[in-house]
């Protein structure tokens, strides 16, 4: 069998933030204090994932803790949105086996809509799940300034996240689950690379490729018309063929046989 693919870089998942809420940074968080995280200036380094838990793998979970475990002053901020209590009492309990204090572990109830931005923006850096990725709330940490550390695996839902790092200063791609610890670490133990990412985040609300939505569409529109003339003129060309669209944005279709 054949399959062509239409490749719409940086992602396939638009991200409309931009047309959303203009190109201001997000407003009216909730404090550190509501949510149970230590106070800014405490030396403490926030290291978040908002994902529903179910994305969860046991690989990765272990890497949180390792991280915990070494760096004494993380503290590993949670979402308890889709998260039952049975299993954040398995989380808690696998945490204090490993050592963990409990308040070094916050799981906090689902932010309210009109601050769930701003309220994320509070952690310092962000852990996505590797075996399937954060989607729109990716997208939620890159809007707020929030950078990001990823691990691409072999399927789509598991490198949407590292396919934003061609087109965002603000991702850090891994290579491998050691590698996914090794930079976790690396990050936590430096803030000036976390503070660069951040302001370079904040560049691209204004003017980064992830949330240009109209060169999105433009690259989708070039996309489906070149899919649409391979289909007409019973194209079996094998390998890869480029094209540009009308604004000069490369548009692949990749025939596999």
């Amino acid at each position: 069998f054949s399959h062509r693919l239409l490749l719409l870089p940086p992602s396939h998942h638009p991200f409309p933030h931009r047309h959303s809420f203009g190109a201001a940074p997000p407003a009216d968080a909730l404090t550190r204090a509501e949510i149970g995280l230590p106070a800014r200036g405490s030396g403490a380094v926030v290291v978040g994932c908002f994902n529903r838990l179910k994305k969860l793998d046991r690989r990765t979970w272990a890497a949180w803790l390792a991280l915990l475990a070494s760096e004494r002053g993380t503290v590993l901020w949670l979402s308890r949105l889709a998260l039952s209590p049975q299993a954040e009492a398995r989380l808690r309990a696998q945490a204090e086996e490993a050592g963990i204090e409990r308040e070094r572990v916050v799981i906090s109830a689902p932010f309210p809509s009109k601050s769930h931005l701003a309220t994320k923006a509070m952690a310092d850096l962000l852990l996505d799940t590797p075996r399937y990725n954060g989607h729109l709330s990716a997208g939620d940490a890159l809007w707020a300034a929030l950078p990001m550390l990823v691990l691409p695996d072999q399927t789509l839902a598991s490198r949407l996240s590292a396919s934003l790092a061609s087109a965002s200063r603000g991702v850090f791609v891994a290579r491998s689950p050691d590698d996914y610890l090794a930079l976790s670490l690396a990050l936590v133990r430096a803030p000036a690379v976390r503070e660069r990412a951040r302001a370079a985040l904040e560049e691209e609300r204004a003017e980064g490729e992830v949330f240009d939505m109209r060169r999105w569409a433009q690259r989708l529109e070039r996309g489906l018309r070149i899919a649409l003339d391979l289909r007409l003129s019973h194209s079996c060309t094998t390998g890869s063929e480029a094209a540009e669209s009308s604004s000069g944005f490369p548009m692949h279709i990749i025939v596999a046989v």
